[in-house]
């Protein structure tokens, strides 16, 4: 890569990141108070900073995150003289506790751009650099990855260990799979649903393309690849899962007696426990997102917080995996495959599971969507076809038009109730 071609690299991951962490940092102690599942997670990771007993129904490593942002934090916040709130049985700045989500899900679009980079190799240079840049841009600017980001929850700290560590194993060095293998433990160890991200690399490693046409082939080239990668593709993540409850059993002893405790509840949870629960096959077309907080103020305004990703990203998405699986573009298929794979690992298991699920499960798979629809922008923006420049333009405008009209119920700013019912276009996103 030339220096003017890094310069301008640099360029853009700088304002990815800018983008990313404005609108992740950007007044995140409003609503000084529990958002959502801050109710819980806030409440666990509290408990892990007072050294007190904690039983959750997921690993623990999100909430050690969020305790140490509230150990980090709580000082600069009463230095500062935010205000406090006492939810959590002492006074509180609700910044404190949020502010390493927010840094997380800030990092987490270049990590994908760095996928995007990676998966791409091959493919003419400013196609690979315009395929980075859109997969990033898309997970930094989509609504529900931005919500996620901006309260103390864990689905973004899952789908950022998922995806650093395939960033870290596809650029190949052995001290990058290394650090993959310890990436992949820490997604596990935030939730169960990290896995799909380990059989994706396993999978993907053993030449995904024999997948089709026979399975045996494709365990006999996962035997015959050695040890090596076994051990950092599962004995590393096993053993780092292992490790990272250690801090959880100084307070609440007996891991096998906490993971059947787990597995009960998550066996045992109704189907339709909670007003938002939603079908996975409902997912990819944003049939039923998440309200996170409604408040009418005195005013006469309404402040609400929608889990609402970005329509038409999210649509866009579907006919973009359409397309890859209908082979409607043939260029890299070794790209296709790998986002295809990974897709249908992260979506396609939620159909097994009969409790209730929500929109944000789909999160890990949202990520694959994007890189689909950004890989055939990225084609057709360099087309010598003039259509296929002006279609794929036409629908990054459409993005940037969503995302914008659309923002307000995802950073919860102040909506009359015209404007608010303006963007609820289905009955069911009330």
């Amino acid at each position: 890569m030339s220096k003017l071609t890094a310069r301008w690299a640099g360029v853009g991951l700088a304002g990815l990141l800018l983008i990313a962490g404005l609108l992740r940092f950007w007044q995140l102690g409003q609503f000084n108070t529990l958002v959502f599942d801050e109710a819980h997670f806030a409440k666990f990771a509290y408990q892990y900073w007072q050294h007190q007993p904690v039983f959750d129904v997921h690993p623990p490593l999100g909430k050690y995150l969020i305790a140490a942002g509230l150990w980090l934090g709580q000082p600069l916040a009463e230095l500062a003289a935010l205000p406090m709130h006492e939810q959590l049985g002492q006074p509180l700045a609700a910044i404190s506790y949020r502010w390493v989500s927010a840094l997380i899900g800030t990092l987490t679009p270049p990590v994908v751009a760095g996928i995007a980079w990676q998966i791409s190799a091959g493919s003419p240079l400013l196609q690979r650099q315009l395929f980075a840049l859109l997969a990033g841009s898309f997970v930094a600017i989509d609504g529900l990855f931005v919500v996620e980001s901006r309260y103390a929850l864990i689905n973004i700290h899952l789908v950022f260990w998922g995806c650093l560590s395939h960033w870290l194993w596809l650029r190949g060095a052995g001290r990058d799979r290394a650090l993959a293998g310890l990436a992949l433990g820490a997604s596990l160890a935030t939730k169960w649903s990290g896995l799909p991200f380990i059989l994706g690399l396993l999978i993907h490693d053993c030449h995904a393309d024999t997948l089709y046409s026979n399975m045996r082939s494709v365990w006999s080239r996962m035997w015959n690849k050695g040890w090596t990668r076994g051990l950092l593709l599962v004995a590393l993540p096993l053993l780092t899962y292992g490790l990272l409850w250690l801090p959880h059993l100084q307070t609440s002893p007996g891991l096998w007696r906490i993971h059947q405790q787990i597995l009960r509840f998550h066996l045992q949870l109704d189907s339709a426990a909670h007003a938002y629960c939603s079908p996975w096959y409902s997912w990819p077309l944003l049939l039923r997102p998440v309200a996170y907080w409604y408040e009418k103020a005195a005013n006469g305004l309404y402040y609400d917080v929608h889990g609402l990703g970005n329509p038409v990203l999210w649509w866009l998405s579907v006919g973009a995996l359409v397309a890859l699986v209908t082979g409607l573009r043939l260029e890299g298929q070794r790209c296709s495959r790998y986002i295809l794979l990974n897709y249908a690992l992260s979506w396609l298991p939620w159909a097994l599971v009969s409790r209730c699920t929500f929109l944000y499960h789909y999160l890990p798979a949202a990520v694959f969507g994007f890189l689909a629809l950004a890989w055939l922008l990225s084609q057709w923006l360099i087309s010598p076809r003039r259509a296929w420049r002006l279609a794929a333009i036409a629908m990054l405008i459409a993005i940037a038009a969503a995302f914008w009209f659309w923002l307000p119920v995802q950073l919860g700013l102040p909506l009359s109730q015209a404007e608010l019912r303006s963007r609820f276009w289905l009955n069911s996103w009330q």
